[in-house]
């Protein structure tokens, strides 16, 4: 499903009207919600054939300001439920029986700064009215940060904060974009120019959880001086590119299984078929394959196998009026709350959360999170270095392949010793010779020090660079014959992106390495 909003500044004069006719029909959205229309309510029922919708609800303008409407399509059912001069608030669901139910608010900010108070308030009121999946679209007349505002003169703070302010009573994420940064532009030269991003999506929790794969895109127009804004909904991830082989995962919550550590040992004792360096990889690659496959067979979708029991159980419990339960409905409860508890720790390894413990059964609350980490390090397009933008996976992979190249290769700079004289030395040959000795059978021991790890992960200063992701412990193991093996070696380490919020272009994205 896709929504789309639009400040369109006037549908009185055709070329306007002819400019949305061409978006709509190329974008095909089942919502459409336009602001500043300064027709009345009347010529937006003539102007619902003419863009190819079914339904539609307007409010007339004030004189020559103003005026608002939203527009939609045959494929989804829109109950308007309220409205004024600045929003329509309407409950959407597809036209299909038993489809989810969601609302969906067009919203339009007061144009004066001094008058945008009334805005929040009443937008605080709107929240105030019970609902649950809900997103708010439209032209807020603000920003949130001084980041999307350019111009000469700064954005008065306290305007931002106001914004900020009612967007977190609310709950509202912002639901993010792509395309041109700024949605609203003066269209003045020089000194005179003014951009800001004016218009945006909201969407809470709920909304979030249903349509996990959201996206926003700008798209440029030529008779308005505000961009359309396209949102498009996604329950599942669309891939456009063929998966390559998926990448072992260490899951925490394999530990709560019975045959976990008979398992891990076992794995471990055939893995390691030699000493050294070379039996520790096959170790390693034994025990991967083998929790695997038994991680797949003995776990496998948590979030179905709890509803399967809790249907199964709820079946038992109607036919059990009149006696108490029996020792089938009580092994099912058992089942039921290990799973909800196997659940709660696969979600939380995801979500990155560590202030909440495990036990207090906030799956939701670590779901939204994963959610949100997983739409931030999507990768859609990447910005080149001449200022065009990827369109492709293919040119994406290109990309990021030619900016590390370049990154690390030489400017031309031949004669490295005259370089390398004014480095000072911090490393002395005395302790060159300490790096360069050979791990001691006690030294090893070290190892088994560095993998017993407690928490889940560590993050690096900027907490947005995860360093090392273990849940697997070999202290309990000593009697696998790991010691043997990892000593006289060293540890192996592996490298990789992390994105940056907001990032762009590859200069935003960050090179790791971690320590397995």
């Amino acid at each position: 499903m896709n929504c789309m909003g639009w400040n369109g500044r006037g549908l009185g004069n055709q070329p306007t009207v002819r400019e949305l006719r061409k978006v709509v029909k190329q974008e095909g959205p089942s919502i459409l919600f336009v602001m500043e229309t300064k027709i009345s309510k009347e010529r937006v029922e003539s102007l619902k054939i003419s863009l190819g919708f079914t339904g539609c609800f307007g409010v007339s303008s004030e004189g020559l300001s103003g005026g608002i409407a939203l527009f939609w399509s045959a494929d989804v059912v829109v109950d308007v439920k309220n409205f004024s001069s600045c929003h329509i608030d309407a409950m959407v669901r597809k036209d299909i029986p038993n489809s989810f139910e969601w609302r969906f608010t067009g919203f339009y900010g007061a144009p004066r700064a001094e008058d945008r108070h009334h805005s929040w308030r009443f937008l605080r009121t709107l929240f105030e009215i019970k609902h649950s999946a809900w997103m708010c679209l439209g032209d807020f007349n603000e920003t949130l940060f001084a980041s999307e505002h350019f111009s000469k003169s700064a954005r008065p703070e306290w305007q931002m904060r106001a914004f900020r302010e009612v967007a977190d009573y609310c709950s509202f994420t912002d639901l993010g974009w792509s395309g041109v940064e700024f949605t609203w532009d003066n269209g003045q030269t020089g000194e005179s120019n003014v951009k800001a991003r004016l218009d945006r999506a909201f969407g809470n929790a709920e909304f979030l959880n249903k349509f996990e794969y959201t996206s926003v895109r700008h798209i440029v127009t030529t008779e308005s001086d505000h961009c359309f804004l396209s949102v498009n909904l996604r329950e599942h991830m669309v891939e456009d590119r063929g998966r390559g082989a998926r990448q072992f995962r260490y899951e925490n919550v394999w530990q709560t299984h019975v045959d976990y550590d008979q398992l891990v040992l076992s794995s471990w004792q055939k893995g390691a078929g030699t000493d050294g360096l070379g039996g520790v990889i096959q170790a390693l690659n034994t025990m991967q394959t083998n929790l695997s496959s038994w991680g797949a067979k003995e776990f496998g979708d948590l979030a179905r196998k709890g509803r399967k029991l809790r249907q199964k159980l709820e079946r038992m419990r109607s036919r059990s009026v009149g006696r108490g339960p029996t020792d089938e409905e009580k092994a099912i409860v058992k089942q039921l709350r290990e799973t909800l508890r196997q659940e709660e720790i696969w979600m939380k390894q995801r979500s990155r959360v560590q202030w909440l413990r495990e036990g207090d059964r906030n799956t939701a609350y670590f779901h939204s999170q994963a959610a949100q980490r997983k739409r931030m390090n999507k990768i859609s397009d990447l910005e080149r270095s001449d200022g065009t933008r990827c369109s492709t996976w293919e040119e994406n992979c290109g990309e990021i392949q030619s900016f590390y190249q370049n990154l690390y290769l030489t400017q031309g700079y031949k004669p490295m010793e005259e370089l390398l004289d004014i480095v000072p030395n911090r490393v002395t040959p005395a302790m060159n010779m300490e790096f360069d000795k050979i791990y001691t059978e006690e030294e090893s021991l070290v190892i088994a020090a560095v993998v017993i790890i407690t928490s889940t992960y560590t993050v690096g200063k900027d907490s947005k660079c995860i360093q090392m992701d273990c849940g697997f412990r070999l202290g309990k193991y000593e009697g696998a014959g790991y010691q043997q093996i990892v000593s006289n070696n060293q540890l192996r380490f592996d490298a990789g992106f992390s994105k940056v919020m907001g990032f762009d272009a590859c200069r935003d994205i960050k090179f790791y390495a971690i320590c397995q």
